[in-house]
């Protein structure tokens, strides 16, 4: 890696904002974090995050992609078919952002496919973090 180039992490979770929740707000705070140490987090939220955080009117300060819609149902009704659609897509998305660290959040699906797409890789490095969802507030 050149020393020129920004680090970047790959932040693939299975349920973000608008939702709110201690895993959403968890990960939205570690990427700002990594924001201000210079490194370049892009968060892959499921389809209907992305669409209602495009539509919506807050802009957050680094990227969100989409997962492909409906990613939970077709894994679980087509395993083989959807995980080597997940590969590809994943290869895609490292093509294009070059990642040097995957940093999961939720074991399944989307860790589950993090891990098929890595394989038996040691590089880029990753994390899986199984969390939960629940958040406790204080009106």
């Amino acid at each position: 890696m050149s020393a020129s180039r920004t680090l970047t992490v790959a932040m693939p979770v299975g349920s973000f904002f608008p939702t709110i929740g201690g895993a959403q707000v968890g990960l939205h705070n570690i990427a700002v974090r990594l924001i201000s140490r210079g490194i370049r987090p892009v968060v892959i939220a499921p389809w209907r995050s992305w669409l209602a955080l495009r539509k919506g009117a807050h802009k957050l300060p680094y990227d969100v992609v989409p997962l492909p819609p409906k990613l939970g149902r077709l894994l679980a009704a087509f395993p083989a078919t959807m995980f080597a659609i997940m590969d590809l897509y994943f290869t895609v998305l490292n093509w294009r952002y070059k990642f040097d660290f995957w940093h999961c959040t939720y074991g399944y699906p989307i860790g589950a496919a993090v891990l098929h797409y890595l394989g038996d890789r040691r590089k880029p490095g990753h994390l899986i973090r199984c969390v939960g969802d629940d958040i406790q507030m204080v009106p």
